[in-house]
């Protein structure tokens, strides 16, 4: 898959599972970006195997990130959490509408490394928040000395 990419960085992001003949498959990948006029191109490689780095580098790529995914079964017993932060001097509470331009600045902070993340807007926030897996009860902010 050859799209767009939205990181100003780069003109193109391809999305590719690893396996035998990687190497090749991408060549090919990059002669049809290079048929769209080319340009600097973002490549996520689906379940890496060893070596993948070594041969992609071979072709003039280089790692620059990578992308966990992490999972836990639901529901998540944090029963006394909250209380132990809150004995430590921190206050934990939902989320609210008013805290809208404090979360978008500490979420930039935060994430300024991310491509993504980091850039969010209040137009990408309330998006996520009509999405089926956002739950608000889940969305809690964290406070020190009166500060997110």
């Amino acid at each position: 898959m050859i799209e767009k990419c939205a990181d100003p960085e780069f003109d193109w992001v391809v999305e590719i599972s690893s396996g035998r003949g990687l190497k090749e498959r991408v060549e090919n990948v990059l002669k049809e970006v290079s048929r769209r006029n080319g340009g600097r191109t973002q490549l996520w490689v689906q379940e890496v195997e060893i070596g993948d780095d070594q041969r992609l580098e071979d072709i003039g790529f280089r790692p620059y990130r990578d992308l966990w995914r992490l999972e836990v079964g639901l529901p998540v017993e944090l029963a006394g959490e909250h209380e132990k932060l809150e004995r430590r001097g921190y206050k934990v509470r939902p989320y609210g509408q008013a805290d809208e331009q404090e979360f978008l600045r500490a979420n930039s902070r935060a994430f300024a490394w991310h491509p993504e993340q980091g850039r969010l807007t209040s137009e990408e926030l309330h998006q996520r928040m009509t999405e089926p897996w956002y739950d608000p009860e889940g969305f809690l902010i964290l406070e020190t000395e009166g500060r997110m």
